[in-house]
């Protein structure tokens, strides 16, 4: 949101517009200094129009809050755009990052989470790169890095720094510290608590001790620090409850878990009660559907990715792209609205009582993004006060065929009441 005082505006209207906190509908809504002054029917925007408001038509356009990728590594994403096959040269780092700012705005991306610790090195350097990517001043979304540690020690240097404090006015929000638990269920690093079904005595690997976790937990409370656990197996996220449970205190802070994939209806309480948020990338469904029964057997196999129990149990959900090739936010929630893969298979969906309506998969990438990125108190739904962080729909999104989403297009985002993108 804007630091300084500003006085450009912006009217959108004639479109239909679905503010994510209601199910009413609008046809037009004011922004004057990136924040929403008004939203309600035509004649009554157009009133408050100056002679220097920017005024579009949307001609019946379908708008909404700016998606949220809550897990993305834009210099990766930057560099496959551009096909660099080079090594890692710091003259290219600039390029990758403008190739993947053009095309989140192009696909309606309006705020990011990013990890980019394998290319930039420290997480020094991938805060320094940020802040004078930020000095720029170009209309991009809005940027958080994740900042990647691997140990206890890490971590207490970084706060112990000099610079923490200054890297800490720089951006909105307390930055978040990502940890690795586990890994994967492809290679069977996610950490289980039963042995995988295709390999006897092979439970994955834990990254950290349970000593380990909760020191993290106790020093971020202190600081106020979220951290997202990258945690997929029932036994790594297990881990991960215990040591914000051991450690829970009057701090507002709420921890995430990213990827989240093995887990019972107990463990969605247990995370509902500690305020413990998720954050899942829908588009790996379309992979592990294929190998899921073979690693975890039938039982198991059938609570992977349940979104719509995390829904059931109220909690708070992001989505991001992650590694994967696939950036495009309707993929995503394609995907948790019919869970199936690239070839529309299984017919009815991989688990169909998993299935999310319209409504709850868009708000994953809206609302619910701005929640799990801490930053709902000024974004993720269009009402008065929130920030003109907007997208248009050239089709209706609402009512789209699972083969129509692969075609459904953005045609206009709108970052801090500034047109980012224009189709």
């Amino acid at each position: 949101m804007s630091k300084t005082l500003r006085s450009d505006s912006i009217a959108l209207i004639n479109g239909e517009i679905y503010p994510m906190d209601s199910p009413n509908r609008f046809s037009a809504l004011y922004a004057e200094g990136g924040i929403i002054k008004a939203i309600g029917n035509d004649r009554d925007i157009l009133l408050m129009c100056g002679s220097k408001t920017v005024v579009l038509d949307m001609k019946g356009k379908y708008l909404m809050p700016g998606f949220t990728d809550t897990h993305a590594h834009l210099l990766s994403i930057g560099k496959r755009l551009a096909k660099d096959k080079s090594d890692l040269s710091e003259n290219n780092f600039k390029t990758w990052y403008a190739k993947a700012i053009k095309e989140m705005l192009r696909l309606g991306i309006t705020s990011v989470q990013t990890n980019d610790i394998f290319i930039l090195g420290t997480i020094y350097n991938v805060l320094d790169f940020y802040i004078e990517m930020k000095s720029i001043g170009n209309i991009t979304p809005r940027i958080t890095p994740q900042l990647y540690i691997e140990n206890v020690t890490e971590l207490c240097d970084f706060i112990n720094s000099k610079k923490y404090k200054d890297y800490k006015s720089e951006f909105l929000n307390s930055l978040p510290i990502k940890i690795r638990v586990d890994g994967i269920l492809k290679d069977r690093t996610a950490a289980l608590k039963e042995e995988y079904s295709d390999k006897r005595k092979a439970i994955g690997t834990y990254e950290y001790s349970q000593d380990e976790l909760n020191e993290i937990v106790k020093i971020a409370q202190q600081e106020n620090i979220q951290i997202i656990f990258q945690a997929t197996g029932d036994g790594a996220i297990d881990r991960c409850l215990n040591a914000i449970e051991k450690h829970m205190n009057a701090s507002s802070v709420r921890h995430r878990i990213e990827s989240c994939k093995v887990a019972y209806e107990d463990t969605y309480r247990r995370m509902k009660g500690l305020g413990v948020m998720a954050g899942i990338s829908p588009a790996s469904l379309n992979d592990d559907m294929h190998r899921l029964l073979k690693r975890l057997g039938a039982e198991r196999s059938r609570i992977c990715d349940s979104w719509k129990s995390m829904v059931i149990n109220d909690i708070s959900i992001g989505a991001g792209s992650d590694g994967f090739s696939e950036l495009n936010p309707c993929v995503g929630i394609r995907t948790l609205i019919f869970r199936q893969d690239e070839n529309g298979e299984p017919k009815y969906g991989w688990i169909p009582s998993q299935r999310l309506d319209r409504a709850e998969a868009f708000d994953i990438y809206t609302l619910g993004g701005a929640k799990v990125c801490a930053e709902d108190s000024f974004r993720g739904i269009l009402s008065v006060g929130k920030a003109a962080d907007i997208i248009a729909f050239m089709e209706n999104p609402f009512t789209a065929s699972y083969d129509e989403f692969f075609e459904i297009k953005v045609g206009l985002t709108i970052v801090d009441g500034k047109i980012a993108y224009l189709q």
